[in-house]
C-alpha cells in the first residue's frame, strides 16, 4: 500500500511539474505577444508622429494634402480628352506607325508614305483629343484624382486612357518632325511629360506609368534631334522640360504608400489576409494558409513580421537615399536579410523592391541622357560642330559632365560617323560603346548594352 501510495505520490509531482510548465510557457507567451504587439504599436505611433500615413485611408488624405494643387483639380480638362479619342480597330491601325503589329518607330528615318498617309487620318480624326490634351498641359500640375483609401482594391480606372493618349502624342510628336514643324513636335512631347506627371500618386505602379510614358517621349525627342536642327530657345525649352526628375523622391514615396496598403493588410484577420492576398477560390492549399497565419498571430510571430516590414521598408528608403551606384547592392542586401527574417505574408510584400529602383535608375540614366545631349545640340548650335568630349561643354553649357547613376562615373559619349551618342553603361555596368539593344527600353536587365540617347545627324 505505501509502495502505490509513493506511485500516486510521484504521478501528482509530475502532473503538477506539467503544469507549472505549461502556465510559464503561456505566460511567457503572453509577455512576449503583449510586448511584441506593444512595440509594434509604438513602431506605428511613431511613424503617424513622423507624418507617415499608416493605412490606406491616411495614406488618401496624405496624397491629397502633399499635393501641389488639390487631386484632381483641373481633371475635367484631361477626361474631356480621354472621352474624344477616338480609337481605330486593329485591322484600322495595320499600317499605322506605333499601332501597327509591324511598324516600329525607326529614329531619324522617313516614313512610307502609307505610312505617313495613316498617321495623318488618325491624328485628324483625333484633333479634338489632342487639342483638350494641350490646353490640359498648359494649367500647369494635374494629378489623377485616385481614391487611395481603396487600398488593395484599389482600381487604377484612368491609367488606361493616359497611357492610349500618352501614345497618340508620341505619334504626334514624330510626324510633325517628319513635316519640319518642330513646334508641333516639342508641343506634343511636352504635352507627354505633363501627361506623365498626373501619374504621381504615391503608389511604384504608378511612377512605374509615369516613368514608360516619359520614357516614351524621350524616345521621341531622339526622333525630332535626329531630324530637325533646333534653335537655342527651343533645345533650352526642351532641356528645362527634360530636366532630371526627383527619381529618389518619387521611388521613396512609392514605397510609403505600399507600407501604408499594405500595412492595413497585415493588420487585418487571418481570413482577411488571404482574401487580400487574391489567392485562388479554388486554391486547396488556402484554407491551410490562412490557418497557418492564423497560428502565426497567436504566437506573436505575425506582429513580429509585421513590426520587421515596417523596419524594413524604412531601411529601403534610407537606402535609396544613398548614391544611386551604392544604394542597388544594398537594396539587395535589405531584401535577402528579410527573406531568412519574414513570413511568407510579409515576404511577398517587400521582396522585388530592388527591381522596382533599378527601373528608376533607368529613367534617372535616361533623363541624364537626354539633357545632356541637348548641350550637345546647344553646343554643336553655337560652335557649328560637334564636341570632342562632354568636358568640352563645361562651363558654357554645363556646369559639370553628369554622373552615371549606375556606376558613379561620368556619363559616355561617342561622336560617329552621323551624330553621335550620350550614354550610361546601364544594368550590367559594362560599357559597351554606347551599344544599343533590340528592346533597349525594355525594363528588365541585359547585358552587352547600354543606355542611351542617339542622335543620327
Amino acid at each position: 500500500m505505501a509502495h502505490v501510495e509513493q506511485r500516486d505520490g510521484r504521478g501528482s509531482n509530475k502532473r503538477r511539474l506539467l503544469w507549472v510548465i505549461l502556465l510559464v510557457g503561456i505566460a511567457t507567451l503572453g509577455i512576449f505577444r503583449w510586448h511584441t504587439y506593444r512595440r509594434l504599436m509604438q513602431r506605428i505611433e511613431a511613424l503617424r508622429t513622423q507624418g507617415y500615413p499608416t493605412s490606406a485611408a491616411e495614406l488618401d488624405d496624405w496624397y491629397r494634402e502633399s499635393a501641389p494643387n488639390d487631386v484632381g483639380q483641373g481633371w475635367d480638362a484631361y477626361a474631356d480628352a480621354f472621352w474624344d479619342y477616338v480609337e481605330w480597330s486593329d485591322q484600322e491601325t495595320e499600317n499605322l506607325p506605333g499601332y501597327g503589329r509591324d511598324i516600329k518607330f525607326q529614329r531619324g528615318q522617313s516614313w512610307e508614305p502609307v505610312h505617313l498617309q495613316k498617321a495623318e487620318a488618325f491624328l485628324t480624326e483625333n484633333k479634338v483629343c489632342l487639342d483638350l490634351l494641350h490646353k490640359a498641359a498648359e494649367r500647369g500640375p494635374i494629378l489623377a484624382p485616385f481614391d487611395l483609401s481603396e487600398g488593395r482594391d484599389l482600381w487604377l480606372r484612368e491609367v488606361r486612357e493616359v497611357r492610349q493618349c500618352a501614345k497618340l502624342l508620341q505619334l504626334a510628336s514624330r510626324t510633325a518632325a517628319r513635316h519640319k514643324d518642330g513646334e508641333g513636335s516639342i508641343m506634343a512631347i511636352r504635352t507627354m511629360l505633363s501627361l506623365a506627371d498626373t501619374m504621381a500618386a504615391p503608389l511604384l505602379m504608378c511612377h512605374m506609368v509615369r516613368m514608360s510614358i516619359e520614357r516614351e517621349a524621350l524616345q521621341a525627342l531622339e526622333d525630332l534631334v535626329s531630324l530637325r536642327a533646333l534653335s537655342e530657345m527651343q533645345l533650352q525649352e526642351l532641356q528645362t522640360a527634360v530636366a532630371p526628375a526627383g527619381y529618389v523622391p518619387a521611388y521613396q514615396n512609392g514605397l510609403i504608400g505600399e507600407r501604408a496598403i499594405n500595412l492595413d493588410l497585415l493588420l487585418a484577420s487571418a481570413k482577411d489576409i488571404e482574401t487580400g492576398m487574391v489567392r485562388s477560390a479554388n486554391d486547396e492549399g488556402s484554407k491551410f494558409w490562412s490557418e497557418i497565419i492564423f497560428l502565426r498571430q497567436l504566437l506573436g510571430l505575425h506582429d513580429q513580421d509585421t513590426l520587421s516590414y515596417i523596419n524594413g521598408i524604412q531601411a529601403c528608403m534610407q537606402a535609396a537615399a544613398l548614391p544611386s551606384n551604392t544604394a542597388l547592392p544594398r537594396l539587395i542586401e535589405i531584401e535577402e536579410a528579410l527573406h531568412e527574417e519574414l513570413g511568407s505574408v510579409a515576404q511577398s510584400m517587400i521582396l522585388k523592391r530592388s527591381e522596382f529602383y533599378r527601373i528608376f535608375v533607368r529613367g534617372m540614366a535616361d533623363s541624364r541622357c537626354a539633357s545632356t545631349a541637348l548641350s550637345v545640340e546647344r553646343f554643336r548650335l553655337a560652335r557649328g560642330h560637334l564636341p570632342d568630349r562632354l568636358d568640352d561643354l563645361v562651363p558654357g553649357f554645363l556646369q559639370s559632365v553628369p554622373l552615371d547613376p549606375f556606376d558613379g562615373q561620368g556619363l559616355r559619349y561617342h561622336r560617329r560617323e552621323a551624330g553621335y551618342v550620350v550614354y550610361s553603361v546601364g544594368l550590367d555596368l559594362a560599357d559597351n560603346q554606347g551599344r544599343e539593344g533590340k528592346n533597349r527600353r525594355s525594363s528588365h536587365a541585359a547585358n552587352g548594352w547600354d543606355e542611351t540617347f542617339t542622335v543620327e545627324r
